[in-house]
Protein backbone atom coordinates (compact mmCIF):
# COMPACT_ATOMS: atom_id res chain seq x y z
CA UNK A 1 0.00 0.00 0.00
CA UNK A 2 2.81 2.38 0.85
CA UNK A 3 4.50 1.61 -2.48
CA UNK A 4 1.26 2.35 -4.37
CA UNK A 5 0.78 5.56 -2.38
CA UNK A 6 4.31 6.68 -3.25
CA UNK A 7 3.66 6.00 -6.92
CA UNK A 8 0.49 8.13 -6.85
CA UNK A 9 2.28 10.90 -4.96
CA UNK A 10 5.10 10.80 -7.51
CA UNK A 11 2.63 11.03 -10.36
CA UNK A 12 0.92 14.01 -8.76
CA UNK A 13 4.26 15.75 -8.18
CA UNK A 14 5.31 15.11 -11.77
CA UNK A 15 1.91 16.29 -12.98
CA UNK A 16 2.14 19.50 -10.96
CA UNK A 17 5.59 20.18 -12.44
CA UNK A 18 4.31 19.69 -15.98
CA UNK A 19 1.28 21.90 -15.40
CA UNK A 20 3.49 24.62 -13.92
CA UNK A 21 5.85 24.40 -16.88
CA UNK A 22 2.97 24.49 -19.35
CA UNK A 23 1.41 27.51 -17.64
CA UNK A 24 4.66 29.51 -17.47
CA UNK A 25 5.74 28.67 -21.05
CA UNK A 26 2.27 29.52 -22.40
CA UNK A 27 2.31 32.85 -20.57
CA UNK A 28 5.79 33.66 -21.88
CA UNK A 29 4.82 32.81 -25.46
CA UNK A 30 1.64 34.83 -25.05
CA UNK A 31 3.68 37.87 -24.07
CA UNK A 32 6.73 37.54 -26.35
CA UNK A 33 4.70 37.36 -29.59
CA UNK A 34 3.60 40.95 -28.91
CA UNK A 35 7.06 42.25 -29.83
CA UNK A 36 7.16 41.13 -33.51
CA UNK A 37 3.39 41.66 -33.88
CA UNK A 38 3.53 45.29 -32.75
CA UNK A 39 6.71 45.89 -34.77
CA UNK A 40 4.87 44.91 -37.95
CA UNK A 41 1.93 47.17 -37.10
CA UNK A 42 4.06 50.11 -36.00
CA UNK A 43 2.15 53.16 -34.77
CA UNK A 44 -1.15 51.38 -35.44
CA UNK A 45 -0.27 48.65 -32.92
CA UNK A 46 -1.98 50.43 -30.01
CA UNK A 47 -5.30 50.65 -31.87
CA UNK A 48 -4.89 47.03 -32.95
CA UNK A 49 -4.12 45.86 -29.41
CA UNK A 50 -7.13 47.73 -28.06
CA UNK A 51 -9.45 46.07 -30.58
CA UNK A 52 -7.81 42.70 -29.93
CA UNK A 53 -8.28 43.11 -26.17
CA UNK A 54 -11.94 44.10 -26.52
CA UNK A 55 -12.62 40.98 -28.55
CA UNK A 56 -10.82 38.68 -26.12
CA UNK A 57 -12.61 40.12 -23.08
CA UNK A 58 -15.96 39.08 -24.55
CA UNK A 59 -14.61 35.79 -25.92
CA UNK A 60 -13.23 34.66 -22.55
CA UNK A 61 -16.64 34.94 -20.88
CA UNK A 62 -18.28 32.84 -23.60
CA UNK A 63 -15.53 30.24 -23.21
CA UNK A 64 -16.25 30.07 -19.49
CA UNK A 65 -19.98 29.59 -20.15
CA UNK A 66 -19.57 27.01 -22.94
CA UNK A 67 -17.20 24.75 -20.98
CA UNK A 68 -18.72 25.07 -17.51
CA UNK A 69 -18.25 21.85 -15.57
CA UNK A 70 -17.12 19.72 -18.51
CA UNK A 71 -13.39 19.30 -17.71
CA UNK A 72 -13.95 18.50 -14.01
CA UNK A 73 -16.79 16.06 -14.73
CA UNK A 74 -14.83 14.21 -17.41
CA UNK A 75 -11.67 14.12 -15.26
CA UNK A 76 -13.64 12.65 -12.34
CA UNK A 77 -15.45 9.89 -14.24
CA UNK A 78 -12.55 9.00 -16.52
CA UNK A 79 -10.59 8.10 -13.41
CA UNK A 80 -13.28 5.80 -11.94
CA UNK A 81 -15.16 4.25 -14.90
CA UNK A 82 -13.81 1.38 -17.01
CA UNK A 83 -14.70 -0.46 -20.21
CA UNK A 84 -18.02 0.20 -21.91
CA UNK A 85 -19.16 2.43 -19.07
CA UNK A 86 -16.30 4.84 -19.67
CA UNK A 87 -16.75 4.67 -23.45
CA UNK A 88 -20.43 5.56 -23.25
CA UNK A 89 -19.86 8.29 -20.71
CA UNK A 90 -17.19 9.87 -22.92
CA UNK A 91 -19.47 9.54 -25.93
CA UNK A 92 -22.18 11.50 -24.11
CA UNK A 93 -19.64 14.05 -22.85
CA UNK A 94 -18.32 14.66 -26.36
CA UNK A 95 -21.87 14.99 -27.69
CA UNK A 96 -22.64 17.49 -24.94
CA UNK A 97 -19.46 19.44 -25.75
CA UNK A 98 -20.41 19.72 -29.42
CA UNK A 99 -23.93 20.84 -28.51
CA UNK A 100 -22.61 23.38 -25.98
CA UNK A 101 -20.07 24.75 -28.43
CA UNK A 102 -22.63 25.15 -31.22
CA UNK A 103 -25.20 26.69 -28.87
CA UNK A 104 -22.90 29.33 -27.41
CA UNK A 105 -21.23 29.86 -30.79
CA UNK A 106 -24.60 30.76 -32.34
CA UNK A 107 -25.51 32.98 -29.38
CA UNK A 108 -22.10 34.68 -29.60
CA UNK A 109 -22.56 35.32 -33.34
CA UNK A 110 -26.06 36.75 -32.88
CA UNK A 111 -25.13 38.96 -29.92
CA UNK A 112 -21.90 40.27 -31.48
CA UNK A 113 -23.46 43.52 -32.84
CA UNK A 114 -24.98 44.23 -29.42
CA UNK A 115 -21.81 43.37 -27.50
CA UNK A 116 -19.79 45.61 -29.83
CA UNK A 117 -21.75 48.65 -28.51
CA UNK A 118 -21.47 50.63 -31.73
CA UNK A 119 -17.85 49.70 -32.53
CA UNK A 120 -18.19 48.46 -36.13
CA UNK A 121 -14.61 47.14 -36.15
CA UNK A 122 -15.35 44.93 -33.15
CA UNK A 123 -18.20 43.01 -34.82
CA UNK A 124 -16.03 41.05 -37.32
CA UNK A 125 -13.47 40.45 -34.56
CA UNK A 126 -16.15 38.85 -32.37
CA UNK A 127 -17.42 36.82 -35.32
CA UNK A 128 -13.88 35.55 -35.97
CA UNK A 129 -13.82 34.13 -32.43
CA UNK A 130 -17.01 32.08 -32.88
CA UNK A 131 -15.20 29.01 -34.36
CA UNK A 132 -12.98 28.89 -31.25
CA UNK A 133 -16.04 28.99 -28.98
CA UNK A 134 -17.53 26.08 -30.96
CA UNK A 135 -14.52 23.74 -30.72
CA UNK A 136 -13.20 24.67 -27.30
CA UNK A 137 -15.71 22.59 -25.26
CA UNK A 138 -14.63 19.52 -27.29
CA UNK A 139 -11.01 20.36 -26.49
CA UNK A 140 -11.86 20.78 -22.80
CA UNK A 141 -13.42 17.29 -22.71
CA UNK A 142 -10.32 15.82 -24.33
CA UNK A 143 -8.15 17.54 -21.74
CA UNK A 144 -10.45 16.36 -18.96
CA UNK A 145 -9.95 12.79 -20.16
CA UNK A 146 -6.16 13.11 -19.96
CA UNK A 147 -6.43 14.84 -16.59
CA UNK A 148 -8.51 11.96 -15.27
CA UNK A 149 -5.73 9.61 -16.34
CA UNK A 150 -3.15 11.85 -14.56
CA UNK A 151 -1.39 12.40 -17.90
CA UNK A 152 -0.43 15.98 -17.11
CA UNK A 153 2.57 15.87 -19.45
CA UNK A 154 0.33 15.50 -22.50
CA UNK A 155 -2.01 18.14 -21.06
CA UNK A 156 0.82 20.66 -20.63
CA UNK A 157 2.22 19.92 -24.09
CA UNK A 158 -1.20 20.52 -25.64
CA UNK A 159 -1.30 23.96 -23.97
CA UNK A 160 2.12 24.84 -25.37
CA UNK A 161 1.23 23.53 -28.85
CA UNK A 162 -2.02 25.51 -28.82
CA UNK A 163 -0.21 28.71 -27.91
CA UNK A 164 2.68 28.14 -30.32
CA UNK A 165 0.51 27.38 -33.37
CA UNK A 166 -1.76 30.31 -32.53
CA UNK A 167 1.20 32.68 -32.43
CA UNK A 168 2.73 31.35 -35.66
CA UNK A 169 -0.58 31.88 -37.45
CA UNK A 170 -0.91 35.38 -35.98
CA UNK A 171 2.52 36.46 -37.13
CA UNK A 172 2.29 34.87 -40.59
CA UNK A 173 -1.17 36.32 -41.23
CA UNK A 174 -0.05 39.77 -40.05
CA UNK A 175 2.97 39.67 -42.35
CA UNK A 176 0.89 38.48 -45.30
CA UNK A 177 -1.84 41.11 -44.83
CA UNK A 178 0.50 44.05 -44.26
CA UNK A 179 3.52 43.30 -46.48
CA UNK A 180 2.15 41.10 -49.28
CA UNK A 181 -1.48 42.11 -49.73
CA UNK A 182 -1.11 45.61 -48.22
CA UNK A 183 -4.29 45.25 -46.16
CA UNK A 184 -5.36 47.26 -43.13
CA UNK A 185 -4.80 46.74 -39.43
CA UNK A 186 -8.39 45.69 -38.72
CA UNK A 187 -7.93 42.61 -40.93
CA UNK A 188 -4.75 41.83 -39.02
CA UNK A 189 -6.72 41.83 -35.76
CA UNK A 190 -9.50 39.69 -37.27
CA UNK A 191 -7.00 37.03 -38.34
CA UNK A 192 -5.12 37.30 -35.03
CA UNK A 193 -8.27 36.56 -33.07
CA UNK A 194 -9.26 33.81 -35.51
CA UNK A 195 -5.88 32.28 -34.58
CA UNK A 196 -7.51 31.14 -31.31
CA UNK A 197 -9.45 28.58 -33.40
CA UNK A 198 -6.29 27.50 -35.24
CA UNK A 199 -4.47 26.96 -31.94
CA UNK A 200 -7.38 25.02 -30.42
CA UNK A 201 -7.60 22.86 -33.55
CA UNK A 202 -3.87 22.07 -33.33
CA UNK A 203 -4.28 21.03 -29.68
CA UNK A 204 -7.24 18.80 -30.59
CA UNK A 205 -5.26 17.12 -33.36
CA UNK A 206 -2.34 16.52 -31.00
CA UNK A 207 -4.53 15.02 -28.27
CA UNK A 208 -6.40 12.81 -30.75
CA UNK A 209 -3.06 11.67 -32.13
CA UNK A 210 -1.92 10.73 -28.63
CA UNK A 211 -5.16 8.82 -28.05
CA UNK A 212 -5.19 6.90 -31.31
CA UNK A 213 -1.51 6.10 -31.77
CA UNK A 214 -0.09 5.95 -28.24
CA UNK A 215 -3.01 4.88 -26.09
CA UNK A 216 -4.78 2.89 -28.85
CA UNK A 217 -8.10 4.45 -27.82
CA UNK A 218 -10.90 5.70 -30.03
CA UNK A 219 -13.56 8.34 -29.56
CA UNK A 220 -17.13 7.37 -30.38
CA UNK A 221 -19.67 10.10 -30.99
CA UNK A 222 -22.58 7.93 -32.18
CA UNK A 223 -21.92 4.31 -31.20
CA UNK A 224 -24.38 1.51 -30.53
CA UNK A 225 -23.11 0.71 -27.07
CA UNK A 226 -25.96 -0.35 -24.83
CA UNK A 227 -26.02 -0.84 -21.10
CA UNK A 228 -28.72 -1.97 -18.75
CA UNK A 229 -30.76 0.52 -16.75
CA UNK A 230 -29.25 -0.84 -13.57
CA UNK A 231 -25.72 -0.30 -14.80
CA UNK A 232 -23.65 2.01 -12.68
CA UNK A 233 -23.03 4.25 -15.69
CA UNK A 234 -26.67 5.31 -15.66
CA UNK A 235 -26.30 6.57 -12.12
CA UNK A 236 -22.94 8.06 -12.98
CA UNK A 237 -24.29 9.99 -15.95
CA UNK A 238 -27.30 11.18 -13.96
CA UNK A 239 -24.71 12.76 -11.69
CA UNK A 240 -23.26 14.70 -14.62
CA UNK A 241 -25.64 17.64 -14.27
CA UNK A 242 -25.06 18.06 -10.52
CA UNK A 243 -21.30 18.08 -11.18
CA UNK A 244 -21.79 20.78 -13.78
CA UNK A 245 -23.85 22.75 -11.24
CA UNK A 246 -21.17 22.23 -8.59
CA UNK A 247 -18.55 23.45 -11.05
CA UNK A 248 -20.28 26.78 -11.67
CA UNK A 249 -18.89 28.42 -8.49
CA UNK A 250 -15.38 27.22 -9.39
CA UNK A 251 -15.73 28.62 -12.90
CA UNK A 252 -17.03 31.90 -11.46
CA UNK A 253 -14.03 32.09 -9.14
CA UNK A 254 -11.55 31.18 -11.88
CA UNK A 255 -12.96 33.81 -14.22
CA UNK A 256 -13.55 36.68 -11.81
CA UNK A 257 -10.76 38.77 -13.37
CA UNK A 258 -12.68 38.61 -16.65
CA UNK A 259 -15.62 40.28 -14.90
CA UNK A 260 -13.36 43.17 -13.89
CA UNK A 261 -12.31 43.58 -17.52
CA UNK A 262 -15.94 43.48 -18.63
CA UNK A 263 -16.84 46.23 -16.18
CA UNK A 264 -14.06 48.39 -17.61
CA UNK A 265 -14.97 47.63 -21.21
CA UNK A 266 -18.62 48.62 -20.77
CA UNK A 267 -18.31 51.48 -18.26
CA UNK A 268 -14.99 53.24 -19.00
CA UNK A 269 -16.05 54.84 -22.28
CA UNK A 270 -19.51 56.08 -21.13
CA UNK A 271 -18.09 57.47 -17.87
CA UNK A 272 -15.24 59.23 -19.66
CA UNK A 273 -17.68 60.78 -22.14
CA UNK A 274 -19.81 62.05 -19.24
CA UNK A 275 -17.08 63.35 -16.94
CA UNK A 276 -14.32 64.16 -19.45
CA UNK A 277 -16.01 65.07 -22.75
CA UNK A 278 -12.85 66.87 -23.92
CA UNK A 279 -11.07 63.51 -24.46
CA UNK A 280 -11.35 62.45 -28.14
CA UNK A 281 -12.46 58.88 -28.90
CA UNK A 282 -9.06 57.87 -30.27
CA UNK A 283 -7.40 58.93 -27.00
CA UNK A 284 -9.95 56.96 -24.98
CA UNK A 285 -9.22 53.90 -27.11
CA UNK A 286 -5.48 54.34 -26.48
CA UNK A 287 -5.91 54.70 -22.71
CA UNK A 288 -8.21 51.68 -22.53
CA UNK A 289 -5.85 49.54 -24.62
CA UNK A 290 -2.89 50.44 -22.44
CA UNK A 291 -4.45 49.58 -19.07
CA UNK A 292 -6.97 46.87 -19.95
CA UNK A 293 -4.82 44.81 -22.31
CA UNK A 294 -1.19 45.90 -22.61
CA UNK A 295 -0.38 46.42 -18.92
CA UNK A 296 -2.58 43.50 -17.90
CA UNK A 297 -0.64 41.13 -20.16
CA UNK A 298 2.64 42.28 -18.57
CA UNK A 299 1.55 41.81 -14.96
CA UNK A 300 0.04 38.38 -15.70
CA UNK A 301 3.62 37.20 -16.31
CA UNK A 302 4.61 37.81 -12.71
CA UNK A 303 1.20 36.81 -11.35
CA UNK A 304 1.33 33.44 -13.12
CA UNK A 305 4.92 32.87 -11.96
CA UNK A 306 4.05 33.65 -8.34
CA UNK A 307 0.91 31.53 -8.50
CA UNK A 308 2.70 28.59 -10.12
CA UNK A 309 5.20 28.43 -7.27
CA UNK A 310 2.85 29.22 -4.38
CA UNK A 311 0.08 26.90 -5.59
CA UNK A 312 2.36 23.85 -5.31
CA UNK A 313 1.31 23.83 -1.65
CA UNK A 314 -2.41 23.41 -2.48
CA UNK A 315 -2.47 19.58 -2.78
CA UNK A 316 -1.06 19.40 0.75
CA UNK A 317 -3.75 21.79 2.03
CA UNK A 318 -6.51 19.70 0.45
CA UNK A 319 -4.99 16.49 1.79
CA UNK A 320 -4.69 17.77 5.38
CA UNK A 321 -7.87 19.87 5.53
CA UNK A 322 -9.14 17.90 8.55
CA UNK A 323 -5.94 18.55 10.51
CA UNK A 324 -6.06 22.11 11.87
CA UNK A 325 -2.35 22.36 12.68
CA UNK A 326 -1.17 20.96 9.34
CA UNK A 327 -3.66 23.12 7.44
CA UNK A 328 -2.46 26.22 9.29
CA UNK A 329 1.18 25.39 8.51
CA UNK A 330 0.44 24.75 4.83
CA UNK A 331 -1.63 27.91 4.37
CA UNK A 332 1.03 30.02 6.08
CA UNK A 333 3.71 28.47 3.90
CA UNK A 334 1.77 29.21 0.72
CA UNK A 335 1.22 32.82 1.75
CA UNK A 336 4.89 33.27 2.67
CA UNK A 337 6.02 31.84 -0.66
CA UNK A 338 3.72 34.23 -2.49
CA UNK A 339 4.92 37.25 -0.50
CA UNK A 340 8.56 36.36 -1.09
CA UNK A 341 8.02 36.12 -4.87
CA UNK A 342 5.43 38.79 -5.68
CA UNK A 343 6.98 41.59 -3.57
CA UNK A 344 10.28 41.89 -5.48
CA UNK A 345 8.64 40.99 -8.81
CA UNK A 346 6.05 43.78 -8.54
CA UNK A 347 8.67 46.29 -7.40
CA UNK A 348 10.98 45.42 -10.30
CA UNK A 349 8.14 45.95 -12.76
CA UNK A 350 7.30 49.25 -11.04
CA UNK A 351 10.92 50.43 -11.24
CA UNK A 352 11.40 49.29 -14.85
CA UNK A 353 7.97 50.29 -16.15
CA UNK A 354 9.43 52.42 -18.94
CA UNK A 355 11.89 49.92 -20.50
CA UNK A 356 9.58 46.92 -20.06
CA UNK A 357 6.66 48.64 -21.78
CA UNK A 358 8.75 50.03 -24.63
CA UNK A 359 10.39 46.63 -25.31
CA UNK A 360 7.01 44.96 -25.69
CA UNK A 361 4.87 47.71 -27.20
CA UNK A 362 7.20 50.46 -28.44
CA UNK A 363 7.10 54.14 -27.54
CA UNK A 364 4.09 55.66 -29.25
CA UNK A 365 3.33 58.71 -27.13
CA UNK A 366 4.88 60.41 -24.11
CA UNK A 367 6.15 58.55 -21.05
CA UNK A 368 3.21 59.89 -19.04
CA UNK A 369 0.88 58.00 -21.36
CA UNK A 370 2.05 54.58 -20.24
CA UNK A 371 4.59 54.59 -17.37
CA UNK A 372 2.04 55.41 -14.61
CA UNK A 373 -0.32 52.75 -16.02
CA UNK A 374 2.34 50.03 -15.78
CA UNK A 375 3.35 51.19 -12.30
CA UNK A 376 -0.21 51.07 -10.95
CA UNK A 377 -0.66 47.68 -12.64
CA UNK A 378 2.44 46.41 -10.84
CA UNK A 379 0.83 47.34 -7.51
CA UNK A 380 -2.47 45.76 -8.61
CA UNK A 381 -0.61 42.51 -9.32
CA UNK A 382 0.21 42.13 -5.60
CA UNK A 383 -3.44 41.91 -4.59
CA UNK A 384 -4.43 40.11 -7.77
CA UNK A 385 -2.08 37.23 -7.03
CA UNK A 386 -2.86 37.34 -3.28
CA UNK A 387 -6.59 37.17 -3.94
CA UNK A 388 -6.17 34.32 -6.41
CA UNK A 389 -4.04 32.30 -3.98
CA UNK A 390 -6.40 32.82 -1.03
CA UNK A 391 -9.33 31.83 -3.26
CA UNK A 392 -7.54 28.61 -4.23
CA UNK A 393 -6.72 27.89 -0.57
CA UNK A 394 -10.33 28.39 0.54
CA UNK A 395 -11.56 26.18 -2.31
CA UNK A 396 -9.09 23.52 -1.18
CA UNK A 397 -10.61 23.47 2.31
CA UNK A 398 -14.19 23.54 1.02
CA UNK A 399 -15.03 27.20 1.70
CA UNK A 400 -16.19 28.14 -1.79
CA UNK A 401 -19.07 30.29 -0.53
CA UNK A 402 -16.64 32.52 1.34
CA UNK A 403 -14.69 33.08 -1.86
CA UNK A 404 -17.79 33.89 -3.90
CA UNK A 405 -19.00 36.34 -1.25
CA UNK A 406 -15.59 38.06 -1.17
CA UNK A 407 -15.43 38.30 -4.97
CA UNK A 408 -18.97 39.72 -5.19
CA UNK A 409 -18.17 42.36 -2.56
CA UNK A 410 -14.97 43.22 -4.45
CA UNK A 411 -16.88 43.65 -7.70
CA UNK A 412 -19.49 45.82 -5.95
CA UNK A 413 -16.76 48.09 -4.55
CA UNK A 414 -15.16 48.23 -8.00
CA UNK A 415 -18.45 49.37 -9.55
CA UNK A 416 -19.18 51.91 -6.78
CA UNK A 417 -15.71 53.49 -6.84
CA UNK A 418 -15.31 53.47 -10.63
CA UNK A 419 -17.19 56.75 -11.40
CA UNK A 420 -15.60 58.74 -8.59
CA UNK A 421 -12.05 57.55 -9.36
CA UNK A 422 -12.46 58.18 -13.10
CA UNK A 423 -13.54 61.75 -12.28
CA UNK A 424 -10.39 62.30 -10.19
CA UNK A 425 -7.94 60.18 -12.23
CA UNK A 426 -9.10 59.94 -15.87
CA UNK A 427 -6.28 57.65 -17.04
CA UNK A 428 -5.82 55.61 -13.86
CA UNK A 429 -9.26 55.65 -12.24
CA UNK A 430 -10.51 52.32 -13.60
CA UNK A 431 -7.30 50.59 -12.50
CA UNK A 432 -7.43 52.11 -9.03
CA UNK A 433 -11.06 50.94 -8.75
CA UNK A 434 -9.87 47.43 -9.62
CA UNK A 435 -7.19 47.85 -6.95
CA UNK A 436 -9.85 48.77 -4.37
CA UNK A 437 -12.04 45.80 -5.35
CA UNK A 438 -9.17 43.34 -5.12
CA UNK A 439 -8.09 44.71 -1.73
CA UNK A 440 -11.65 44.24 -0.38
CA UNK A 441 -11.85 40.66 -1.68
CA UNK A 442 -8.37 39.76 -0.44
CA UNK A 443 -8.90 41.21 3.03
CA UNK A 444 -12.26 39.44 3.42
CA UNK A 445 -10.73 36.08 2.49
CA UNK A 446 -7.69 36.60 4.69
CA UNK A 447 -9.89 37.67 7.61
CA UNK A 448 -11.86 34.42 7.35
CA UNK A 449 -8.67 32.35 7.21
CA UNK A 450 -7.16 34.22 10.15
CA UNK A 451 -10.28 33.85 12.31
CA UNK A 452 -10.57 30.13 11.65
CA UNK A 453 -6.91 29.06 11.32
CA UNK A 454 -4.84 31.81 13.00
CA UNK A 455 -2.22 31.61 10.24
CA UNK A 456 -0.51 34.79 11.44
CA UNK A 457 1.02 32.66 14.21
CA UNK A 458 3.06 30.90 11.51
CA UNK A 459 3.96 34.02 9.50
CA UNK A 460 6.81 35.43 11.55
CA UNK A 461 7.34 39.18 11.84
CA UNK A 462 11.02 38.55 11.12
CA UNK A 463 10.16 36.87 7.82
CA UNK A 464 7.91 39.76 6.76
CA UNK A 465 10.38 42.47 7.74
CA UNK A 466 13.29 40.65 6.04
CA UNK A 467 11.26 40.17 2.86
CA UNK A 468 10.08 43.77 2.67
CA UNK A 469 13.46 45.27 3.59
CA UNK A 470 15.20 43.07 0.99
CA UNK A 471 12.64 44.06 -1.63
CA UNK A 472 13.01 47.78 -0.85
CA UNK A 473 16.82 47.58 -1.01
CA UNK A 474 16.54 45.81 -4.36
CA UNK A 475 13.98 48.38 -5.58
CA UNK A 476 16.21 51.33 -4.65
CA UNK A 477 19.28 49.90 -6.37
CA UNK A 478 17.30 48.92 -9.48
CA UNK A 479 15.94 52.48 -9.71
CA UNK A 480 19.47 53.88 -9.42
CA UNK A 481 20.77 51.46 -12.04
CA UNK A 482 17.94 52.30 -14.43
CA UNK A 483 18.44 56.04 -13.94
CA UNK A 484 22.12 55.96 -14.89
CA UNK A 485 21.80 53.48 -17.76
CA UNK A 486 18.97 55.55 -19.25
CA UNK A 487 21.44 58.43 -19.68
CA UNK A 488 23.29 56.52 -22.39
CA UNK A 489 20.50 54.89 -24.42
CA UNK A 490 17.66 55.92 -26.69
CA UNK A 491 13.95 55.27 -26.17
CA UNK A 492 13.85 52.64 -28.91
CA UNK A 493 13.11 48.97 -28.17
CA UNK A 494 16.75 48.00 -28.71
CA UNK A 495 17.97 50.96 -26.65
CA UNK A 496 15.70 50.07 -23.73
CA UNK A 497 16.71 46.42 -23.74
CA UNK A 498 20.12 47.19 -22.19
CA UNK A 499 18.92 49.08 -19.07
CA UNK A 500 16.16 46.54 -18.61
CA UNK A 501 18.59 43.62 -18.76
CA UNK A 502 21.27 45.22 -16.57
CA UNK A 503 18.84 46.49 -13.93
CA UNK A 504 16.90 43.20 -13.84
CA UNK A 505 20.08 41.18 -13.33
CA UNK A 506 21.19 43.55 -10.57
CA UNK A 507 17.81 43.22 -8.90
CA UNK A 508 17.84 39.44 -9.20
CA UNK A 509 21.36 39.24 -7.77
CA UNK A 510 20.48 41.49 -4.84
CA UNK A 511 17.23 39.78 -3.89
CA UNK A 512 18.73 36.28 -4.11
CA UNK A 513 21.66 37.27 -1.89
CA UNK A 514 19.44 39.12 0.57
CA UNK A 515 17.07 36.14 0.75
CA UNK A 516 20.01 33.77 1.15
CA UNK A 517 21.50 35.84 3.97
CA UNK A 518 18.16 36.07 5.80
CA UNK A 519 17.32 32.40 5.32
CA UNK A 520 14.27 33.21 3.18
CA UNK A 521 15.66 31.39 0.14
CA UNK A 522 16.02 28.13 2.08
CA UNK A 523 12.48 28.47 3.37
CA UNK A 524 11.09 28.93 -0.15
CA UNK A 525 13.03 26.01 -1.62
CA UNK A 526 12.42 23.61 1.26
CA UNK A 527 9.64 21.15 0.42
Amino acid sequence: MRFKKNIITGELAKGTSWLTLGNVVSRLLGAIYVIPWTLMLGILSLQANTLFGKGYNVYQLFLIMSTVGLPSAVAKYTSVLVGKEKDLFLEKAFQLSLFSGLLFGVIFWILAPILAVGDINLIPVLHSLVPAVIVFPFLSVLRGKFQGQLDMETLAKSDIIEQLIRIVYMLLSAFSILDIFHGNWVNVVIQSTFAAFIGALAAIIYLLYKLYFFKAEKIHLFSKIELSENNSLVNSFKSFLPIVKQSIPFVFIGGFLTFYQWIDQYTFFPLMRIFHPDFPQIQLEDIFGRFNFNANKLIMLIVSLAMSVASTILPIISKNSSNLKETRNSIARGIKMLIAIISPSALIMYALAKPIYIIFYGKYGSLQDFVPIVQVSALVSIFMSSGMLLAMILQGIGKTRVVIKAIIYGIIFKILFQPFLIIVFPMLGAMIATFVGLIVSTMMMFAFIEINYQVSQNIEAGFLSSTFVSSIIMFALVCISDYFTQLFVSDSRIGQFLPCLISSLIGLFIIINCYKTNGILDEILTK
